[in-house]
């Protein structure tokens, strides 16, 4: 059933700009933002022992604040999006301006208030309350709302994650070139934030040449997903925003596939 024009232009500005922020994203993740930084030291009991410390850096700055403005255009526009279509649903001949109306998201039964919603047929209300995310952290109904919230007082975080082909055998994720040197002990670290600095690895070698020297690629990925406390969703934002924004279209169209 048709929609409200408003409503289809939010949510074709909210997909256009989610289109944007992945391309931005994938971008980022391409240029390798993460390198593997080898720092070598003499052992001062042993002088042919060499230990080896594998830690990140961080030679690309994480672009969060665009992405932020980003993510709360999304937003605004999805949660626009459903506020407009209960209040285009609650529109009559006789009410021209349903005012007050509105969608409404809480992760509490006890919260839930129909007054916004007051206008809408019974298979309406019922079915909005039945989107309702209680005790639901990870709903993307929930997160649309917080994410919503979040943004208007501040600017939202992110981070990198490592993604690791191998999450049994980190060692796997590394792979090391050495000469003139003979592994005796390597230490794995298992990490999962890629942050600048973290140690990765501790390796000592016994040399056995004059130029002694190690060369170490990350095999790891990177995916960037929020990095909020009241956020608990594993996905990374372009996927958790494709749901959002999957979720949020699918709402619309049921309820207005329900209208009288």
């Amino acid at each position: 059933m048709k929609t409200a024009p408003g409503i289809d232009l939010k949510l074709r500005a909210a997909r256009a700009k989610l289109k944007a922020f992945k391309r931005n994203a994938h971008a980022f993740v391409e240029s390798k933002p993460y390198e593997v930084q080898a720092k070598g030291y003499g052992s001062s009991d042993d002088p042919s022992l060499y230990q080896v410390v594998l830690r990140q850096s961080q030679v690309k700055r994480t672009p969060s604040s665009r992405w932020a403005v980003w993510v709360d255009e999304i937003t605004y526009h999805l949660r626009s999006a459903l506020d407009t279509a209960v209040y285009d649903l609650s529109r009559t001949a006789k009410r021209v301006d349903p005012s007050g109306t509105y969608f409404p998201i809480v992760d509490d039964r006890a919260k839930f208030k129909r007054d916004g919603i007051r206008y809408l047929t019974e298979d309406q209300r019922t079915f909005i309350e039945s989107m309702q995310p209680y005790g639901r952290p990870d709903d993307p109904l929930w997160l649309l709302h917080e994410i919503n919230r979040l943004n208007k007082h501040r600017i939202m975080q992110f981070s990198a994650v490592l993604v690791a082909p191998d999450q049994e055998d980190p060692a796997n994720n590394l792979h090391i070139r050495f000469s003139d040197l003979e592994l005796l002990k390597a230490t794995f670290k298992p990490v999962y934030w890629a942050e600048d600095g973290t140690e990765l690895a501790r390796l000592i070698y016994r040399i056995t040449g004059p130029n002694p020297s190690v060369h170490v690629e990350m095999n790891n990925q990177i995916e960037i997903k929020l990095a909020e406390p009241s956020l608990t969703s594993t996905w990374h934002v372009g996927l958790l925003m494709e749901h959002i924004l999957e979720t949020v279209e699918r709402t619309i169209s049921t309820l207005y596939s329900q209208r009288v």
